[in-house]
């Protein structure tokens, strides 16, 4: 039965599901009965013998991103039976479904991952920092729960996974009789994957350096890793960093023994890396393009004659005719202007762009009217919470309904966000371009986050492992409150070797902030922390060559601009939030900190931007990720309008600078041939160019081609009528 792989399947109307892949003859065997309706995930079953087999699964409760509506009781840790598919022979379409049988549940916990031991009498839970023995074998108390056992904790982990050895026979600790130990631990501790044995249970394992590591620990990593496991005998230990697969036979470890022992900086690591094997994953989806082309002559193919040859030829063709231009091609008002304009796109590029332009047979034809059209936005400082679902975004989909069809996430998971955008670009979602620094680089000593940066190794570790999660893509990291001036000089010093450009936490500390501006970052992310900038300071930042992302709607030193939206905006009400965002999230944005206009710092930051804008400063619009997500990105160019920026300036700040501010003008951030058809559609008679606040009311939104209604996000274009998957958010 070893070329059985079972694993979890999601739909966003009805949650999750267990399928069964026979690899050895291509089959899938779904889940036909038994499963009652909710988020599951981690099945594992047991190596047992015969057909008949028992099953553990984790059940998870609610979240933000999957709803709070349905389905969301009685989270933790089930067991059941079912039958295998038998291994002979081709199944008829009956047998290719099985149903799990007596689900019962055995603890409230709701850890990171579930394994098997002793057959089905035990169950090893890991959470981040703690492995637990749960015994199966013995009786549950009044509360259904069954006597378990801490195995092994760390202290500052943030994953983990023992390799247990069961010990039938042999008197254990905890009251109720619990049996195991562990030969072997791993975990991963300041970005680094670290194992020990012979692990003392009554101490926390850690990894920093000097006397309170733990006794024996052996650095495996060279710069880093996640997803931890164990092989079934647990003798080689499994670990993946981007798409290279690790592992090592722990037994190797005893070549390295002295100089494991010897080193209490880095455990070892320049011995022990040459006994770790790594294989490079390759996997491939669809292109965007590719799937736009292929939609669009399935659509041709359905609807045309015979007659049409030509026509269903150029199927993928779409042109916006009788539009008013923003080009933004130069970044001057005087230039990037064209009136009764057409576009025309093919396979998602934009090919032409100009008046009186012949529209080619066979294509789609969009008639702005006389409306704007202008290139798509770019939220350069964006943040969002889900990267580690399998729900559609609606955040994501919010973002791309208000316009923005690139976001840049200053600090996220390094590796949920890179997952989340190859769901995007794969077409299982819909959202904007996604692009992220990944986990920021901390000073502070938070788990998950710390990092010294004492030398150029470990600023070169560091930023090779968000360089090789993201692969081309991961072109930005941030220096988050590094507090050593000589740490982010480091980094900056490798940055340039790898060709990443660095976004810095500004907002806390002016001399940090300068520093970051001497130094040559690329931006300073939010505004600088004093109330008003005089001549000195806006000299040396708008010549400097640093950008600035001022998010007025995160300002320090006064209100915050996102309170002032709360005030002023009757968000709970909104006909197209409330199309795509929960609504108790709404609910949530009713109350504010409110007060005359001068408790705003924001407005002295818009003047001060403004101020800098005209001597040079690439200054661009970002969010902060603020709720409402998307509507707040335009709210955001209102208050970059408040110091005095003309609604074009504002305009090119959102797209023209945040293109140029990311090094990605090349494809985004104007209308011109050869780039991303990426583009925003306004009714006519919506006239942005004198009143930026109309920003909002927009007509369709185009990424990549593809074309949707924005008040619905309704596709328009290839695949007229489809509508985007949610899950059930909303009981109303």
């Amino acid at each position: 039965m070893s070329n059985l792989v079972i694993h979890t399947r999601w739909s966003d109307t009805f949650l999750s599901t267990f399928e069964i892949a026979d690899l050895s003859r291509q089959l899938a065997f779904e889940v036909s009965s038994g499963l009652p309706l909710g988020r599951y995930d981690n099945p594992v079953i047991c190596e047992c013998e015969g057909l008949n087999r028992h099953i553990a699964f984790i059940r998870r409760g609610g979240d933000d991103m999957t709803g709070h509506v349905v389905a969301t009781a009685n989270p933790g840790i089930y067991v059941g039976t079912l039958t295998l598919p038998s291994p002979f022979g081709m199944p008829s379409t009956a047998e290719r479904t099985f149903a799990i049988r007596d689900i019962r549940r055995v603890s409230k916990m709701t850890p990171s991952r579930i394994k098997f031991a002793g057959g089905a009498s035990k169950l090893i839970a890991h959470t981040s920092r703690k492995a637990v023995v749960i015994d199966l074998s013995a009786a549950p108390d009044a509360n259904g729960e069954h006597p378990k056992e801490t195995l092994v904790e760390a202290r500052m982990s943030t994953e983990l996974a023992a390799a247990p050895r069961l010990l039938d026979g042999i008197k254990s600790s905890h009251p109720r009789g619990v049996l195991a130990k562990v030969d072997h631990v791993a975990f991963v501790d300041f970005f680094q994957v670290y194992v020990a044995d012979g692990v003392d249970t009554e101490q926390s394992l850690w990894s920093k350096p000097g006397k309170n590591a733990t006794r024996g620990l052996a650095r495996v990593s060279l710069d880093g890793g996640h997803d931890l496991t164990w092989s079934g005998d647990g003798n080689t230990l499994f670990w993946f960093l981007g798409p290279y697969l690790h592992s090592l036979k722990v037994d190797q470890l005893k070549h390295c023994r002295s100089a494991i022992h010897g080193d209490s900086s880095t455990f070892g690591i320049d011995c022990v890396q040459r006994y770790v094997n790594f294989t490079e994953i390759h996997a491939s989806y669809q292109s965007a393009s590719d799937r736009l082309n292929k939609d669009a002559f399935e659509v041709a193919q359905r609807d045309g004659s015979d007659a049409d040859h030509m026509a269903k030829r150029q199927a993928d063709i779409l042109v916006i005719i009788n539009a008013t231009i923003v080009t933004m091609s130069t970044g001057d008002e005087r230039q990037d202007i064209i009136y009764g304009g057409t576009i025309i796109v093919q396979g998602g590029v934009i090919q032409l762009v100009g008046p009186n332009l012949a529209v080619p047979q066979g294509a789609k034809v969009i008639d702005a009217e006389g409306g704007m059209v202008v290139p798509g936005f770019i939220d350069v400082h964006a943040h969002w919470n889900g990267a580690d679902t399998v729900a559609s975004s609606w955040e994501q989909l919010t973002f791309l309904a208000y316009g923005c069809t690139t976001v840049h996430n200053p600090s996220a998971d390094t590796v949920d966000t890179w997952t989340e955008r190859v769901r995007v670009e794969s077409g299982l979602m819909l959202g904007p371009r996604i692009f992220t620094t990944g986990i920021v680089i901390y000073g502070a000593g938070e788990a998950g986050y710390h990092q010294d940066i004492a030398d150029d190794a470990e600023a070169r570790s560091a930023l090779i492992r968000l360089k090789v999660e993201g692969g081309p893509y991961a072109f930005s990291y941030k220096n988050y409150n590094l507090p050593s001036r000589a740490s982010r000089q480091r980094l900056i010093k490798v940055a340039k070797e790898l060709e990443m450009n660095v976004y810095p936490e500004g907002g806390m500390n002016l001399d940090w902030d300068l520093t970051y501006i001497v130094d040559g970052m690329t931006t300073v992310e939010h505004a600088l922390p004093v109330p008003q900038l005089y001549d000195d300071i806006l000299t040396l930042f708008s010549a400097s060559g640093t950008g600035n992302t001022p998010t007025h709607i995160v300002n320090y030193g006064g209100i915050f601009g996102e309170d002032y939206v709360w005030a002023h905006e009757s968000l709970p009400y909104d006909e197209k939030l409330r199309r795509f965002v929960p609504h108790g999230y709404l609910e949530g944005l009713s109350r504010s900190v409110s007060g005359p206009r001068d408790a705003y710092q924001l407005f002295n930051t818009s003047t001060s931007v403004h101020e800098m804008t005209k001597r040079g400063l690439i200054s661009n619009i970002g969010a902060h990720g603020e709720p409402p997500v998307g509507l707040n990105y335009h709210e955001e160019m209102w208050f970059f309008s408040q110091g005095g920026m003309t609604p074009y300036e504002v305009l090119r700040s959102a797209t023209r600078s945040g293109a140029l501010s990311l090094g990605l003008f090349g494809s985004i951030g104007s209308l011109q041939p050869g780039k991303l058809a990426d583009m925003v559609i306004y009714p006519a008679g919506t006239d942005i160019l004198a009143d930026i606040s109309l920003s909002r009311d927009i007509r369709f939104v185009v990424k990549g081609g593809r074309v949707w209604n924005a008040p619905t996000m309704e596709e328009e274009w290839p695949m007229k009528g489809k509508m985007p998957s949610l899950p059930p958010l909303n009981a109303d």
